[in-house]
Formats: C-alpha cells, sequence, structure tokens
C-alpha cells in the first residue's frame, strides 16, 4: 500500500512495512528449521522470496 501525497513522492505505509517485515522475521526462523531437502522448505523459500518483494517495493 502506497500513501501518495499531492506529487511524485510515494511513501510506504508503515504498519504494512512493519507487519511484512515481522512476517518475514517468523518465516526465516521456520525456515532454519527444516530439513536441507525437504519440499516444505522449497515452498518456504518461495514465500519468504514474495515477502521480500513486497517489503522492497
Amino acid at each position: 500500500m502506497l500513501l501518495v501525497s499531492g506529487g511524485i513522492e510515494r511513501t510506504n505505509h508503515l504498519k504494512f512495512l512493519f507487519k511484512n517485515k515481522n512476517k518475514l522475521g517468523k518465516y526465516q526462523r521456520k525456515l532454519s528449521k527444516k530439513q536441507e531437502v525437504a519440499i516444505n522448505k522449497a515452498k518456504s523459500r518461495l514465500r519468504i522470496v514474495n515477502l521480500h518483494d513486497k517489503v522492497s517495493n
């Protein structure tokens, strides 16, 4: 979610940013405890990649 104020400047909505950063930390902690060659680890890694994209944009 972006906030646009009159002109070109854009800022991320802070609540959205902090919520996703907290989720990202939670998913990264879960990922670190999964087995190395597990299908669920690959799924979890994709979930983290998607959240990184959301936070960075």
